[in-house]
């Protein structure tokens, strides 16, 4: 069974490694090939499971890929108001000014043709009282007017791939519901959204009993997996203290609940006179326990880790009632191969990962040794274990370890699992029968936790208890791998804890940066905004921070772009001007990483922070690159789009002109005031490409070869113009647009006349993020 499932999910992961989708034949041609294998090689060698699981896991993958590419919203209804009629398939998320959720649509009113249905997440905004919500269940059917667009993310290394994420929940299409048109309400949830209803029920009965508790968020999550009203603060907490995974429905709590009821369930049915000689007790605490483990499963809304608990303790059960012994590696390979087969593109998501090698781990490192330990020696060696082999995995997905977890986790595992889990989930329940009582408990319950998250705070604020990486390289993942297996083995191994060596790359290891005399400049995709960074051999600059609003561009792009860098501190930030769209992550930026200086356009903005007005005719070195701060004049007055910060760097052989939002008034005063230092072998094109700037005379003064353009995917503004584009076509200027090509990167090496330039579009994407 290990070698099928092993086989399997290489096969899966081989398709999530392709630029484009191979064509549908190939997956038969697999198939093909792996019955040629069974007729002719099924008795040759060992590894021939592996290789008929691989092809036959590549081919279902691909057959998955095709049917979720194959409902997709069609381009021309990209950004039209379309009628929509479907069903509610998520529970709604109401936050400040806006509901989410997700929606299936079963038809639309168009002439274009559609394969539905259609899953879609969409947005509400409401302003004011007078813009009322209707209210939305999961399983109503409605009638909305919608304007939708086909999933995008931001596309940059080290970012998170939200597209792929999307992908993986099978949503073909993002938008909002359009507040001009009254939705129709047609038809009130079935029957079989029952359990939905209840976990509708029990969060809004958590919700008005802890209405001014502040940590609501955190119950809510534990006993209906409702997540939203978590705060970032509180999140920072648990990222901090390694105990996020305790505030998501997973193994662990699925563990905890039905160990409970297994035991409760012994313990009466023991004292009913004769009914273990009819029944034996071991299988009716077996049959209640599946049964009230499938429902908490269903009740957190079957997450990908309750999946796995879930199958792992069905086949344990199942085991149990038909007087059969499983190994516990078989039941740890049949729900892997299971969830594989269900869903798979689980692959492309981090708690599949954590999930399954933690399991690993525990398996792995406590159990199968001759000798058994007692109890708090096994509960040591599981929590150390799982502790350590996540590490790499964490570093991975997360950028971030906590060297405390292993404290934090060994007082709020068994806080949590055995006292505030069950209290919380009577509690909820009780609000259904008797609702002061319940009010009662689940305020108890929160008491309870705050003394808990007290100390979790309080670890959480040692800030050198947090380490930060990225692991960029692969054998830098595969060799912390391999050490943990080998320092995890049982005794009598010479010398294996040597192996720790294997762990060093993950803390010493550094990408490569640039030479002396060298530039890379990166332009990152923040959508209609502005962050870039410049790095010489030993000094790093961000230009422009990007957007604050519906996501915040410095700590969801330009923090993990950095720490996949290498860099741990910035010696400049200059931010052009005051527009949100270029200014906007500062905050965020400037909280997670140390900043030598600030420049900028409107130094007040960063106050109680010390920042320096960027005066033109400004020059410094670094590493032999020479900086100059080009506009504005100190004594002139400036506003706007006007008062841009306009930099030029250069090496040489190569120079790059940076210049914000500058319009024609700016270019002017350039053309006229500084002409001779304008020409340029990249500019970054004025005002992500409008039509108020790139004047024909500023162009040809500064006569780029190669132009970029900071823009977003389907901007609202529709930038860049197209009778900007014509002008750079003019010049014979290679364009770059971020919207196209994600994060586009430049290295001008001084001693030759090529630019390096690469772009996540050719050497990142992925068949899911075709547009």
């Amino acid at each position: 069974m290990t070698r099928w499932t092993l086989g399997f999910l290489v096969g899966v992961m081989i398709i999530t490694r392709f630029s484009y989708l191979p064509p549908l034949q190939v997956a038969w041609w697999c198939i093909g090939l792996s019955i040629g294998f069974v007729f002719f090689f099924r008795a040759s060698f060992f590894w021939f499971p592996f290789f008929v699981a691989c092809f036959l896991g590549f081919s279902w993958a691909l057959i998955i890929a095709h049917d979720k590419m194959h409902h997709s919203l069609p381009k021309v209804l990209e950004g039209q108001t379309l009628i929509a009629t479907g069903t509610v398939v998520s529970i709604p998320e109401y936050r400040a000014n806006q509901l989410r959720f997700d929606f299936l649509i079963k038809e639309i009113v168009t002439k274009v043709p559609i394969n539905y249905p259609l899953r879609v997440r969409l947005n509400r905004y409401f302003y004011g009282n007078l813009d009322k919500l209707p209210s939305v269940k999961k399983g109503d059917v409605w009638q909305f007017a919608l304007r939708l667009k086909r999933p995008r993310s931001f596309w940059n290394p080290g970012s998170f791939d939200y597209q792929a994420q999307l992908f993986l929940q099978n949503i073909q299409a993002t938008g909002y519901i359009v507040a001009k048109f009254s939705p129709r309400f047609i038809q009130a949830a079935s029957f079989y959204y029952c359990i939905d209803s209840l976990r509708e029920k029990l969060t809004h009965n958590i919700k008005i009993s802890l209405k001014n508790y502040p940590l609501v968020g955190l119950i809510s999550a534990l006993t209906t997996g409702v997540r939203y009203d978590i705060t970032n603060e509180q999140w920072q907490v648990m990222r901090g203290t390694g105990t996020n995974h305790l505030f998501a429905i997973s193994g662990l709590h699925l563990a905890f609940i039905v160990g409970i009821i297994y035991f409760l369930t012994r313990f009466f049915y023991c004292r009913i006179t004769h009914a273990s000689l009819i029944i034996p007790v071991s299988q009716v605490a077996a049959g209640l326990t599946g049964l009230f483990a499938i429902f908490y499963a269903a009740l957190a809304g079957f997450a990908l880790p309750v999946q796995r608990a879930l199958l792992m303790l069905l086949v344990f059960l199942w085991a149990n009632l038909c007087r059969r012994n499983f190994a516990l590696g078989y039941a740890f390979t049949c729900s892997l191969l299971v969830i594989l087969v269900w869903a798979p593109f689980s692959v492309l998501s981090a708690s599949f990962w954590l999930s399954f090698m933690a399991v690993m781990f525990i398996l792995y490192g406590v159990l199968g040794r001759l000798k058994a330990e007692s109890g708090w020696r096994t509960w040591g060696r599981t929590q150390y274990s799982v502790g350590f082999g996540l590490i790499p995995l964490s570093l991975l997905f997360f950028h971030q370890i906590s060297w405390i977890s292993f404290i934090a986790n060994l007082l709020a595992i068994p806080a949590i699992g055995f006292v505030i889990l069950p209290l919380a989930l009577l509690g909820s329940f009780m609000t259904l029968l008797i609702p002061v009582w319940g009010c009662a408990l689940l305020v108890l319950t929160e008491r309870l936790l705050e003394l808990l998250w007290q100390f979790l705070t309080y670890l959480s604020m040692m800030k050198w208890a947090q380490y930060t990486a990225f692991i960029a390289t692969p054998w830098v993942l595969l060799a912390s791998l391999l050490g943990l297996l080998v320092l995890f083995a049982p005794y009598g191994i010479p010398a294996r804890y040597l192996s720790a060596i294997y762990l060093l790359p993950l803390f010493l290891w550094k990408p490569q940066g640039p030479k002396s005399g060298e530039i890379w400049f990166s332009l990152l995709d923040v959508g209609q905004g502005l962050a870039s960074v410049v790095q010489t051999q030993h000094h790093t600059l961000v230009y422009d921070t990007g957007p604050n609003r519906s996501f915040d561009a410095g700590r969801a792009v330009l923090v993990p772009f950095l720490q996949q860098r290498g860099i741990t501190k910035l010696d400049m930030l200059l931010v052009s001007h005051g527009d949100n769209d270029h200014i906007g992550g500062a905050s965020s930026l400037l909280r997670e990483m140390p900043v030598i200086s600030i420049v900028s356009s409107v130094p007040k903005k960063f106050f109680p922070r010390c920042a320096d007005f960027c005066k033109g005719k400004t020059h410094w070195e670094w590493d032999k690159v020479n900086f100059a701060i080009l506009y504005p004049m100190a004594n002139d007055v400036y506003s706007g789009n006007n008062s841009s910060c306009i930099l030029k760097i250069s090496n040489h052989s190569h120079s790059i002109l940076l210049t914000g939002d500058i319009e024609k008034t700016g270019e002017n005063y350039l053309v006229n005031g500084v002409n001779d230092q304008l020409a340029s072998t990249v500019l970054l094109v004025p005002h992500h490409g409008s039509k108020t700037s790139s004047s024909i005379a500023f162009l040809n003064k500064v006569s780029p070869s190669i132009a970029l353009f900071s823009t977003g995917y389907r901007n609202q503004f529709r930038f860049p113009h197209p009778v900007v584009l014509k002008r750079y076509q003019r010049l014979h200027a290679s364009i770059y647009d971020t919207a196209v090509d994600g994060a586009i990167i430049l290295k001008l090496n001084p001693n030759t006349k090529t630019i390096e330039i690469e772009t996540y579009r050719q050497k990142h994407h992925r068949f899911w993020q075709d547009e």
